[in-house]
């Protein structure tokens, strides 16, 4: 869980998108991706409720947090190392790939 009072006293932050003629002329991302201050200020928001479509495709993100909470790790300890090894399978070939090598 985030901060107990973090919805409330938190405002909702959306991405910054660029406008639709300055992207005519590239793929790049069109969002602009939030520091590291206010992704942490967003995460205070959640309330652990359970709502499913909070936490879609975070499986398991969510399943290596709980296990390095249950190791004794703190929870910013335990989501950056979840998030280490979420992008390193992300990273592994799938076995699709290799065979199309």
């Amino acid at each position: 869980m985030g901060k107990a009072t973090g919805f409330i006293e938190y405002v909702r932050e959306e991405e910054g998108k660029r406008k639709p003629l300055s992207r005519l002329d590239d793929w790049k991302e069109y969002t602009s991706p939030f520091s590291d201050d206010t992704l942490s200020r967003q995460g205070a928001r959640c309330m652990d409720c359970g709502t499913p479509f909070c936490h879609m495709g975070m499986e398991r993100v969510m399943e290596t947090i709980a296990t390095m909470e249950r190791s004794g790790l703190s929870n910013e300890q335990a989501l950056f190392s979840a998030f280490e090894v979420v992008a390193k399978q992300k990273e592994a070939i799938s076995p699709l790939e290799a065979v199309a090598k």
